[in-house]
């Protein structure tokens, strides 16, 4: 079937999350001072590598003993990182040519588990104009890998899932619910994604790619 619609995931994909979760670990040891950054970052390579928890959840479970203040710190670290998030220095520098480049062959579309402020970065990063879905969590009171907003967005674009490629970095929450329901999945060895992934993860995908600048001529493939 020819492809007729692209869907982007945002963090990994168009900006990195680093500041994502740089202030979910101040969250963290906020409210457990004694939490070292070298253990945080081990425990988070750790779900990098696994690819099937959720990684806020895990992250703020196994560092914060006590469960009552789990929702208060994931709502300090959201506060953070609104603060900083996916500014200039954390945009892909290939994604605006790229972005450009899908959009002139295809219909794109973003599927995020943000909030609806991650459309004025894509704004102020010169692309958000040629993004014709948003498929926005926070909007939809549905998140990755609900089967959901997956179909929210088929549905505002009007599309078959067979004629749409998905374009993630997390195996667990964009390509295999978005690969269940019949589209094509491409995953981007960078951000949430494992540096070395195991032969089992790497059958998932439809392709791998480790920088946005290959995904053309694989969407042009598919």
């Amino acid at each position: 079937m020819t492809i007729e619609w692209v869907f982007l995931d945002v963090g990994g994909i168009l900006f990195s999350d680093a500041s994502y979760f740089t202030s979910l670990y101040e969250a963290i040891a906020a409210a457990e001072p004694s939490v070292e950054r070298a253990a945080y970052d081990a425990r988070f390579d750790a779900l990098r590598a696994a690819q099937s928890e959720p990684f806020t959840e895990a992250l703020v479970t196994a560092f914060v003993a006590d469960a009552s203040l789990h929702a208060r710190v994931r709502a300090d670290a959201d506060e953070r990182w609104e603060l900083r998030g996916y500014s200039e220095a954390e945009l892909y520098p290939e994604v605006p040519a790229v972005v450009r480049a899908l959009a002139a062959r295809y219909a794109v579309a973003c599927i995020t588990n943000h909030f609806s402020w991650v459309r004025d970065r894509a704004r102020d990063a010169g692309f958000a104009d040629l993004i014709r879905v948003w498929a926005i969590s926070d909007e939809l009171g549905v998140s990755k890998p609900d089967p959901a907003i997956f179909s929210a967005a088929l549905r505002e674009a009007g599309a078959a899932p067979d004629r749409v490629v998905m374009v993630g970095d997390r195996l667990d929450r964009d390509v295999a619910p978005a690969k269940a329901l019949g589209m094509r999945t491409v995953w981007v060895l960078r951000n949430e994604a494992p540096d070395e992934p195991t032969p089992e993860q790497l059958v998932v995908p439809d392709a791998t790619v480790r920088s946005l600048d290959e995904l053309p001529e694989i969407v042009d493939r598919f």
